[in-house]
């Protein structure tokens, strides 16, 4: 979903890249205002987080004024790859607001596909919605989960509530399937 933190007053962000971001583990991003920026103190050091990054013979103290300058550990690169490649491969060619649309018009396709008498979706209005779908079951949510995984679709379950996350590349007809084995139920 998008997120603007200059418009909403927003200090810092930080979140991992495996999940919304398609990009591997072992990276993050992290963001902060140049005004909290001023006010955090560093604790650790290291090459990562100084201009000169590469240059390991040069010690000279020029960290990047950007949240970068708490890069401290050796970064890893190849998860900053994918990361990179992800970034301009998808997000930046179809766009935030686009993919947060889409992701939201799947899930209005679940929702209208599911059993009504097994599944409850909790709904919101569409400014506090995000790609996580939260649905009371009348079934265990972790029988509801084991057998979607064994027809190789994924869920997830928490505080007794089933989390669907439809993903923006994906299609109408994963949902009409998804939805044909949830409306089964784990009998099935």
């Amino acid at each position: 979903m998008p997120l603007y933190p200059e418009e909403h007053g927003i200090a810092a962000i930080t979140a991992s890249t495996w999940k919304w971001l398609l990009a591997s583990r072992g990276a993050g991003i992290f963001y902060t205002t140049p005004e909290l920026r001023e006010k955090l103190r560093d604790t650790m050091a290291g090459g990562a987080m100084m201009k000169h990054r590469g240059e390991y013979l040069n010690h000279a103290w020029d960290p990047f004024e950007s949240a970068r300058r708490f890069e401290y550990s050796t970064l890893p690169w190849e998860h900053l790859v994918t990361l990179e490649t992800v970034l301009d491969e998808v997000f930046l060619k179809y766009q935030m607001g686009p993919i947060a649309h889409e992701v939201l018009r799947l899930q209005d396709r679940l929702v209208e596909c599911l059993d009504k008498r097994l599944y409850q979706p909790l709904r919101f209005p569409t400014e506090h919605r995000s790609g996580i779908l939260a649905v009371r079951t009348v079934e265990d949510p972790k029988r509801v989960v084991k057998a979607l995984r064994a027809r190789g679709m994924v869920a997830t379950t928490q505080g007794g509530y089933l989390r669907l996350a439809p993903h923006f590349y994906q299609t109408d007809e994963d949902m009409r399937r998804v939805t044909q084995v949830l409306n089964q139920g784990t009998r099935a």
